[in-house]
């Protein structure tokens, strides 16, 4: 292999000179056979038997970096990108020839993971290599590498190298007068809140750009600006202005800031006010900045996701297009099935390691056999719990924690570490199975696992204190603390229809069923409502196609409520191989711009 204008592999030889004008399917032929490994698995990755680990993902982005030269005007010899890349590429080479102490660590760690008979590498394992070779300092932060069309492999070394995987841009906060109560003129009258708003404008082009608008969903927006990267990454070629706007009951934005749940007020929380807040303040801000011209793109995940595609659904007059990520619509449907949540969980963890399934599975059954014997202190003891464990009602709470935590930590399995929800490295998942693993005591390595989550990488937490850091609820998947909690609380037993419990068959979890019946009741009791499941899909689907884009991330676990295009969308579906909930790649780029 060499890294001069022609770059060998194997018996696999590329004129990068000419490579351009090949045929588009013929270079995706060859990216993906050859480079990226066997079946056309974008996940694997050619290795050389000797240790020298050399970036096999640098082919394909010059190569990928070379055909789309010519249909975006990019110079690729000369090319800032470019040249960074190579050249950290070949401070790569160099440096294990110069037996770096923190680089051969972490080639004897790749060593024990690879099997060299097969000449395979999983990416994730490769992205680790990277991490650690970044974290050694050698290079520094290469904050400006990637690429405007990539290979998938590529994109989320990306993230590796820049820690969020994006820059957090900085904001305008601004608050637009927004009716209490959109349909009924008697019962609030002109009354208004403050719906918070942040902007960004540096990139936009003034009159003609597009307005990418972030459809808020359940927690402060800041959170959201700083989580979706995205947004920012296409901003600037397209000269977009970036709007995100607050969801109703959640963050600053509240009607009723010092009685939001009372009965009267918390019913003005659905996503039937939270559609029209969005259309009202899009209408007056289109209209202020002279820009009733400039399409709007809705963008969102998970139920931002669902937000964003409602407003198209909507607001068609107002919304050129939506790109929603992991947004599970079909959970509206009374008849989407329930129990594909805490399976996909299950999935996502086997995956990061086959024994890593059992181990769970093993660590609750010695966890029963114990609580039915009453000792609790030994639980409570292994769990670190700042409280001891009384009886059979406090030990399914800690189940229900231990749950939570799961399916916390498979919704952020990003390939980059994130303080999201919480503190966590990088593909979170597989470091939870580590903790599982390297234990001998399987309900010590199940603590461990758990406490990833609610301690995150700081490990500040001394002892957990269950029945705050988890507080059951209508939505079996979690629905946080505080005011935001009681909000989804609300809408998890009125419009939003979320998956049920766990059966310990389709999962690895213990039974804890939460059936239609027990979220019946649990509503009534709570917020005295009785769920009306048909009318989110009379409300809210579309039987007329519209401009719709679909992410999906295959590791978040609420894709499984997906809508495809052979239901009623008209749209274009993009899957990203890696990557938790809104984990927005750069595969593709909005529609309906033009």
């Amino acid at each position: 292999m060499t890294y001069g204008s022609e770059i060998w592999i194997s018996d696999f030889n590329i004129n990068l000179d000419t490579a351009d004008k090949l045929p588009f399917e013929k270079v995706q032929n060859m990216i993906m056979k050859n480079i990226l490994g066997v079946h056309g698995k974008a996940s694997n990755l050619a290795l050389r038997t000797e240790l020298e680990l050399y970036p096999v993902c640098f082919i394909s982005y010059k190569l990928m970096f070379k055909y789309y030269a010519r249909l975006t005007d990019i110079e690729v010899g000369n090319n800032p990108k470019f040249v960074l890349l190579k050249s950290a590429f070949i401070e790569d080479k160099k440096l294990y020839t110069q037996k770096s102490a923190c680089w051969v660590q972490s080639l004897h760690k790749l060593k024990k993971l690879i099997n060299f008979d097969s000449l395979q590498i999983s990416h994730n394992v490769f992205e680790d290599s990277l991490k650690n070779f970044y974290k050694c300092k050698i290079l520094g932060q290469l904050e400006h590498i990637k690429s405007n069309n990539t290979a998938i492999v590529f994109s989320s070394v990306q993230t590796i190298v820049q820690g969020h995987g994006y820059n957090v841009q900085p904001y305008k906060e601004s608050y637009f007068d927004q009716f209490v109560d959109h349909f009924n003129f008697l019962s609030f009258g002109q009354q208004t809140f403050k719906q918070r708003v942040l902007t960004q404008d540096k990139w936009w082009k003034r009159g003609s750009g597009p307005i990418f608008f972030y459809t808020g969903n359940e927690g402060p927006i800041d959170e959201f600006w700083e989580n979706t990267g995205f947004v920012f990454d296409i901003a600037p070629e397209f000269g977009a202005l970036v709007v995100f706007a607050e969801h109703r009951f959640y963050g600053k934005s509240m009607p009723f800031p010092s009685d939001n749940f009372n009965s009267k007020n918390v019913g003005l929380l659905t996503i039937e006010q939270a559609l029209a807040d969005y259309a009202v303040l899009l209408t007056s801000l289109k209209k202020s900045l002279n820009a009733t011209g400039c399409p709007v793109i809705a963008f969102g995940g998970s139920y931002g996701g669902m937000l964003s595609a409602y407003m198209r659904y909507k607001y068609p007059g107002i919304i050129a297009g939506s790109i929603a990520s992991s947004a599970p619509i079909y959970l509206l449907d009374p008849n989407f099935p329930k129990t594909f949540f805490w399976k996909t969980v299950t999935k996502d963890f086997n995956d990061a390691s086959s024994k890593c399934v059992a181990r769970v599975r093993d660590a609750f059954s010695i966890m029963n056999t114990t609580a039915a014997k009453g000792d609790f202190s030994t639980i409570s003891s292994k769990f670190h719990l700042c409280n001891k464990l009384t009886d059979l009602v406090q030990y399914r709470h800690l189940l229900l924690w231990i749950r939570n935590a799961f399916g916390s930590l498979s919704m952020m399995d990003y390939p980059y570490p994130t303080d999201f929800l919480a503190n966590l490295p990088a593909y979170p998942v597989k470091e939870a199975c580590s903790y599982l693993m390297e234990e001998e005591d399987s309900v010590v390595g199940l603590s461990k696992a758990a406490g990833l989550f609610y301690n995150g990488t700081n490990g500040s937490l001394k002892c957990f204190d269950i029945f705050s850091e988890y507080i059951e609820c209508a939505d079996p998947t979690g629905c946080g603390t505080g005011d935001a909690g009681a909000a989804w609380d609300y809408q998890a037993c009125t419009e939003v229809r979320l998956p049920q419990g766990t059966d310990g068959t389709t999962d690895m979890f213990p039974v804890l069923p939460f059936t239609d019946e027990i979220r019946q009741k649990y509503c009534f009791k709570r917020w005295g409502v009785v769920p009306r499941d048909s009318w989110g899909k009379i409300k809210k689907f579309s039987t007329t196609p519209v401009s719709h884009v679909k992410e999906h991330s295959k590791m978040f676990p609420a894709q499984m409520g997906k809508m495809l295009p052979n239901g009623t969308f008209d749209g274009k579906i993009a899957f990203i191989t890696g990557g938790g909930e809104q984990d927005w790649g750069k595969e593709w780029l909005p529609c309906c711009l033009n």
